[in-house]
């Protein structure tokens, strides 16, 4: 018998991994990864005011901006945890195949972490927002068949 799909639904705040083994056996959620620090506005994951650059005198001070909001980098870090786990589980031959199901954006920089490795059994990778937690599994799983095209 060969390894299941596994499907990872996610955003910047959780995630959901279900595994599928075929067409007689349900969608069955394995794993819920939350991530609280995903909902949070930049105002509150940042510790401080920005930081200052000081050139040359001290008349010439000015803010330094980080190349990413906060946000956005909350999302990296989620991703790169996701990515980690990916990676072990795919080490440990736990899934053959994995659909990956994520806003356009996040599905972006999950995406770009990925090893080669694991982008190998990457067979969908679908931008669409499907927010597990305000879904009941019935439906989740009803749009993922839907989405997947699984039988």
């Amino acid at each position: 018998m060969t390894a299941p799909l596994w499907v990872l639904v996610a955003n910047a705040s959780e995630a959901r991994l279900l595994e599928y083994r075929g067409p007689e056996k349900p969608l069955e959620v394995l794993k819920e990864i939350p991530h609280p620090d995903g909902r949070k506005k930049g105002r509150d994951l940042l510790t401080d005011r920005p930081g200052r650059n000081l050139r040359g005198s001290a008349k010439a001070n000015h803010a330094y901006d980080p190349p990413i909001s906060p946000e956005q980098h909350e999302a990296q870090v989620f991703a790169k945890h996701l990515e980690a786990f990916l990676e072990k589980q795919a080490a440990l031959n736990h899934f053959d195949r994995l659909a990956l199901v994520a806003p356009p954006n996040f599905l972006g920089i999950l995406r770009k972490g990925l090893s080669k490795a694991v982008s190998g059994k990457v067979i969908r990778a679908i931008p669409k927002d499907l927010p597990s937690r305000w879904v009941s599994d019935h439906h989740l799983k009803a749009e993922l068949r839907e989405t997947l095209d699984l039988p």
